[in-house]
């Protein structure tokens, strides 16, 4: 452990590690979804705290065959459809929001950033189309499940092909 610890030092200052160089990343990221304008910038550098992107509306009413009215709450705000933004910075979630989310067009901006507001599509964001937004508008929770269930299915379909000789 000793030994390698110069090497280990010597690493951290690698750009893909250091602090500095994650933080120049995002600013980059920040000012091209900005359009280079460097407030907005500024505001989309800041971590998402927000309700994240519901999958399921949360006033979009359920099909009759499921007895209409809206969908209950708790289906609703759960994490298997709440893509929820916990890592990302501000900018990072409104492009994904912008991509997924047909009835998001932008937002406001805050008065210390400049005020008013921004538009995705004078930003120049583009909608993603149906293979990514089924993937970007799927949250992970759904894709472990639906992964974990996939597998089992496989490993079933298997037994029952290729399972172990008898014998």
């Amino acid at each position: 452990m000793l030994y390698g610890a110069g090497e280990l030092k010597a690493l951290s200052g690698l750009n893909f590690l250091s602090e500095e160089a994650r933080t120049a990343s995002a600013l980059k990221r920040a000012t091209e979804l900005a359009d280079g304008d460097p407030l907005l910038a500024q505001r989309f550098m800041e971590p998402y705290k927000g309700m994240g992107h519901h999958v399921i509306g949360r006033n979009q009413p359920m099909p009759a065959f499921l007895g209409g009215g809206l969908y209950p709450r708790a289906i609703v705000e759960s994490p298997f459809f709440v893509i929820d933004g916990k890592g990302m910075r501000t900018g990072e979630f409104r492009a994904l929001h912008f991509g997924v989310d047909d009835d998001y067009y932008g937002g406001k901006i805050p008065a210390r950033y400049g005020g008013g507001g921004w538009s995705g599509r004078k930003l120049g964001w583009q909608r993603y189309d149906p293979l990514q937004r089924a993937w970007q508008g799927t949250t992970k929770p759904m894709k472990l499940a639906v992964g974990a269930g996939a597998l089992g299915a496989g490993g079933l379909v298997y037994d029952a092909f290729e399972g172990e000789d008898g014998r």
